[in-house]
This record gives C-alpha cells, sequence and structure tokens, in this order.
C-alpha cells in the first residue's frame, strides 16, 4: 500500500525492443535539442553549397579601352597594308567582344565541365549573372571576331598582323566577394558561419579547391586532388594557351596567347616531362629544349595531339 501511494513521474512510458519495429505512433518532444549529425554528412552538405555557389569578377573596362587605343595605333599603312580599311570593323568588332567578358584560361577551365554553372560579374554599378558557357576566353573570343561575313575570308592575312596581341581577359577575379556569396548561401542552408570562419576553417584545415563531380568548385584536402585530375586541367590550360608549334632540332618554340606564356610554361613544367631539359617563357613565346631531336619530334606530336 505503501508504494503505491509513492508519487510517480507522469507520462507515457515506451517499451521497445532493439532490432525489432517501433509499436507506437509518431513522438514529439517537448524541449528543442541538438541532433549530432556525422562530419562526413555535413561536409558533403557544404561542398554541394559551395558548387552551387557563383563566384564574382569584375569587369575591367579599361582593358578594352587600353587594347582598342593599341590596335588603332599599331594599325597604320605600313603595317596593314591593304587591310587597313578594316581598321574601323576590327575596331566595331572588339567593342561588340569585350563587353561579353573575357576570362583567362585558367580561371575558364576551372568552371568549364559544368554547363550549367554561372559566374556574377560588375560593370560599373551593374551586377550580370552569366552562365560559364556565354563566357569567352581569349581564344574564343579571337574566333568570335572572324565570327564576320566581312573578316573571315581574310582571316589568313591577318594572322600576319596578330591580332590576338589586342584580346586579353577582362574579368577579374574578386576573392572577397566570391566569399561573401559563399558565406551568404552557407547561412541559408543552416550553416551558422561568418566569413572569417570560413576563412579560419579553409586555412586550418588545409583545404584547396578542386573541380567537383559536377564541374565546379569544392574544397578538399590536398590528398583527395586525384594526378589524374591534375593532369586534365593542366592539359586544358595548354591547349587553350597555345596555338602554333614549331621545331628546330632540339628545340621547341610555342606561340601562345599574348599574356598566356608562363601560364603554358608552368602546365609543361607541372607535366614532369622526362624528355624535357627545360623551358624559357617570354610574353607570347616558350622555348623548351629537348636532349635530342627524336625527343623533340615526339614532343611536337605530343603538343599536336593535346591542340587537336
Amino acid at each position: 500500500i505503501i508504494v503505491a501511494l509513492l508519487p510517480r513521474k507522469s507520462g507515457t512510458h515506451y517499451v521497445y525492443d532493439p532490432g525489432k519495429p517501433w509499436k507506437y505512433g509518431p513522438v514529439i518532444a517537448k524541449y528543442n535539442f541538438d541532433i549530432i549529425r556525422p562530419k562526413d554528412s555535413i561536409q558533403r552538405d557544404i561542398d554541394q553549397v559551395i558548387a552551387r555557389s557563383r563566384p564574382y569578377y569584375i569587369l575591367d573596362n579599361k582593358v578594352e579601352m587600353k587594347a582598342i587605343d593599341d590596335f588603332g595605333k599599331a594599325f597604320n599603312d605600313s603595317t596593314a597594308g591593304d587591310l587597313l580599311v578594316f581598321k574601323e570593323h576590327i575596331i566595331q568588332r572588339l567593342r561588340f567582344i569585350y563587353p561579353k567578358g573575357i576570362m583567362s584560361p585558367e580561371d575558364y577551365i576551372k568552371y568549364a565541365s559544368d554547363s550549367t554553372k554561372e559566374i556574377q560579374f560588375e560593370e560599373g554599378t551593374n551586377v550580370k549573372s552569366v552562365g560559364i558557357k556565354r563566357i569567352l576566353t581569349p581564344k574564343t573570343a579571337y574566333e568570335l571576331l572572324f565570327f564576320d561575313e566581312e573578316l573571315k575570308e581574310k582571316k589568313s592575312q591577318f594572322n600576319r598582323l596578330n591580332i590576338s596581341d589586342y584580346i586579353k581577359p577582362n574579368l577579374t577575379y574578386d576573392a572577397v566577394k566570391t566569399q561573401e556569396e559563399l558565406s551568404r548561401y552557407l547561412r541559408e542552408r543552416g550553416f551558422q558561419t561568418t566569413q572569417a570562419t570560413i576563412s579560419r576553417d579553409i586555412k586550418e584545415l588545409r583545404l584547396i579547391k578542386v573541380a567537383s563531380h559536377s564541374g565546379g568548385y569544392q574544397y578538399s584536402t590536398p590528398d583527395q586532388s586525384g594526378s589524374a585530375t591534375h593532369l586534365a586541367r593542366l592539359k586544358n590550360i595548354f591547349r587553350e594557351c597555345v596555338v602554333k608549334v614549331d621545331r628546330a632540332q632540339n628545340l621547341v618554340v610555342l606561340k601562345t596567347l599574348v599574356g598566356m606564356a608562363n601560364a603554358a610554361a608552368a602546365a609543361i613544367d607541372a607535366m614532369k616531362i622526362k624528355d624535357i631539359v627545360g623551358t624559357l617563357a617570354g610574353d607570347d613565346n616558350i622555348l623548351i629544349i629537348l636532349r635530342t631531336s627524336e625527343e623533340a619530334e615526339h614532343f611536337c606530336e605530343l603538343v599536336s595531339g593535346m591542340l587537336a
């Protein structure tokens, strides 16, 4: 009788057997409590957010103005000859191409494999969101320049005038605003963090940006970035930069787009081709020294295959 009169806890008492189905209906907690998720599950969510975020770029109109000014000064009677009649038409084509945004090959390759990827770029006070497939590289901008009824028939004659010298990247990566965008994406999806937190975590974890399976960016530890992926990216950079290859005995000369020789030379060095003794890069040319003429010939075949 005494035991029956003692106070007891009110509420439903559940009886369950481990490994067997739950016998009761839904249970709603009367208070908030933390749900602990595995780190790999959280990291997958963060990677997906990063892949969907849109990097920021700044469109520098001064690049266009300088290119057109330099072209106007260089394209004269002594250099152009009978092609001088096309001067104003080429200037108009350059004014048509530059506002579309020209990105360096190194940056373009980071996003290009994901056809749905978008970037944002600032032009004055306006911000545009543009699909990566609509962004140009110096190489595709050069091709677009001659996608014109009046110019395409004369393209071979224009090659000697190095028109590609006046097509340069005008999109500059804005790391600060890109990080702000990433921070906003994380907050919207329940990851309470700040820009400073992101920077600190990236540094402490020694994370690097690598191409994800979707083609965008994701952060990864250095040992997760496979050599095959790295080599493929180097080859893509090389393919975007180089426009011509020539050989003299054991020396190979590569002609690149203006300002791209160092990027292409770095890609060659990183490929660690054993037959190469060394490379020397200028602004738009690379000298590659190989041990023998046979090795130089083989290297030219390799380059031609990469450019095809």
